[in-house]
Formats: structure tokens, sequence, C-alpha cells
């Protein structure tokens, strides 16, 4: 996880002390191992599966013992839960100061797919296990991170609506506007190995937000 302004970190902190039982009482510390932790379990994740990772190889790649990393865990799905959640923390964490700051729809709609998909790039790995292993979430976990896409979602959506009522945009479905620019980003995760070394993620990012923009502007 990045460094966070001290509103954001307590609001990303106490929704994880919600749902885990955190044992470590320093924020500043918990930050660091999970950004360790989910660096760590996204890798062996990916390599071997959900499944086919156990909490003693996590924390033997950490050089931690077992003992000390389940102080900040309770379960081996809270690690997937922190590597998925993460990923949509660092996005509203970033896009959400700025939104106050553009007043063109356009703009605004322009800065928010640049950061999301800039996001995406940067956690190809949580991306992917996204699509793989978040079945494996039940419960207050899984609600927690339904919550989060539906909070990602509305980013997308208020500003297509904020288009058309503006007369900026076409009257598409905010929703299904919001859906299939969420789409197109998990399109550089999931085709990775098609994008690569074809286009850079900046080229990737200036053409679909033209194809976007296309689409929505009014002729």
């Amino acid at each position: 996880m990045s460094a966070e302004t001290p509103r954001t970190k307590s609001i990303w902190l106490q929704q994880v002390r919600e749902l885990i039982s955190v044992k470590v009482g320093d924020d500043a510390l918990v930050e660091q191992r999970y950004h360790e932790l989910i660096e760590t379990a996204t890798s062996l994740f990916l390599e071997r599966g959900f499944h086919g990772t156990s909490v003693p190889e996590i924390a033997r790649a950490m050089g931690m013992s077992v003992g000390g990393l389940y102080r900040y865990i309770s379960q081996k799905e809270d690690i997937l839960l922190l590597i998925l959640a993460s990923i949509l923390w660092q996005f509203h964490q970033e896009i959400e100061p700025k939104l106050q700051q553009d007043s063109d729809p356009a703009e605004k709609l322009r800065h928010s797919i640049a950061a999301y998909y800039h996001n995406i790039a940067r956690n190809t790995g949580g991306a992917l296990l996204a699509y793989r292993e978040s079945y494996v979430l039940q419960g207050k976990a899984r609600d927690l991170l339904k919550q989060l896409e539906l909070r990602t979602n509305s980013i997308f959506e208020e500003i297509v609506r904020e288009g058309i009522a503006r007369g900026v945009f076409k009257p598409y479905p905010p929703d299904l506007v919001a859906y299939n620019i969420i789409m197109l980003a998990h399109a550089w995760a999931l085709k990775r190995w098609y994008w690569s070394g074809r286009e850079t993620i900046e080229q990737y990012i200036e053409t679909q937000t033209e194809f976007i923009l296309s689409a929505l502007r009014q002729r």
C-alpha cells in the first residue's frame, strides 16, 4: 500500500480492524507489514494458487515466524482480502481529492481513467487474483469487496451522469459505461501476454480514453 494521509490511513485501517483480528496497535507497523505481506503473498498465490500456498510458506518468504504473521491476520483468507481491497483503496485515495479540482466532465473522466488504469497496471498480480481466487472470500469480507467495487463504479457513474446533465455526454446508462471502463482496464492485466511489447501502459490509456470519450461525446 502506498503512503497515505492520516485521515485516509485511519479509514482503511478501521475497515481492516473491523474484519481482521490485528494484535498490533502500531498503525505504521501494521501498514508496513501489510505492504510486505501483499507483495509476498501475491507472488506466491499467482505461482501456486491460493489453496496451494500455506501460511508458513508466506511467513518464511517474509522472514517472519508463523506466530508473528498471525499477529496481523486471523486466517489465510485475510491475506487475500488485503490484496484485493488494497487495489481499490489505492485508487480511491488517489482520485477522490482530484475530482474536486476539475469542472469539466470530460477531464474528470480522463483523469479518473488514467488513475484507475495506472493502478491496475501497478497491481496486475492482484487484479489477476481477483478473477482467480475472489470466490474464496465469504461473509463480511465478500461484502466489503462488493462495497469497494460499487464505490469505484460510482466514481465513474457520477462523472457520466454529470456529463449527461450538462449535455456533454450521450445519455447512455452510467452503470453500463462504468463497467465498460473498468473491464477495459482489467483487460490490461488479463491479456498482458498480448499487450506486452505492443503498447506501453501510457499508450494503452491514451487509446482507450479516446475510444471511450469519442463514444460518449455529443456530436
